[in-house]
C-alpha cells in the first residue's frame, strides 16, 4: 500500500509531465539528487535536471509520444523518513496506438519537511533503447 503523500507526489509528477512544467518537475526532486541507469550514475542539480527533462520531452514529442501515465505505484519503507517507490509507467505513441509501452523506474523519496522529495531516481532499463526497439527511430 502506498501512502497518500507519495500518491500525491506522483500525481503531481504526472500533471507536471502532461503540462510540460519542467520547473515543477524539478521541484519534486532534492537539490542535488542521484540518477542511476544502465549507463551509470550521475549527481544532478535541479537546474540540470530541468534542462534534461525539457530535452527528453522534446525528443519524445518528436517521436509522437501521446501519453505517459503511472500504471502502478509500490512503496517499500526504508525508515520513517525514506521510502522506495517503484513506478510502472505506461507510454503511448501515435505509431503504437492505445498499446501501452511499459517500463519501471524506482525512486527513493525523502519525507522530511513540508513535501516529500525524490533523492534518487533509478531507471530499471535503458529507456533510450525503447524507441528504437519499437521502430520509432532508426537504430
Amino acid at each position: 500500500m502506498i501512502s497518500q503523500e507519495l500518491t500525491n507526489l506522483f500525481a503531481e509528477f504526472e500533471r507536471a509531465i502532461d503540462a510540460h512544467d519542467f520547473e515543477k518537475i524539478g521541484e519534486l526532486y532534492a537539490d542535488p539528487f542521484v540518477s542511476a541507469s544502465p549507463d551509470g550514475i550521475i549527481i544532478r542539480s535541479r537546474a540540470d535536471f530541468s534542462t534534461e527533462a525539457r530535452k527528453a520531452s522534446e525528443f519524445y514529442k518528436s517521436i509522437d509520444q501521446t501519453s505517459l501515465k503511472a500504471i502502478s505505484l509500490e512503496e517499500t519503507s526504508i525508515s520513517d523518513q525514506c521510502a522506495i517507490v517503484k513506478v510502472r509507467w505506461g507510454a503511448t505513441f501515435r505509431k503504437t496506438g492505445v498499446k501501452l509501452v511499459e517500463f519501471d523506474d524506482s525512486y527513493i523519496v525523502q519525507k522530511i519537511g513540508l513535501e516529500p522529495r525524490i533523492i534518487v531516481l533509478i531507471a530499471h532499463q535503458d529507456e533510450q533503447k525503447i524507441p528504437s526497439e519499437l521502430g520509432l527511430i532508426d537504430k
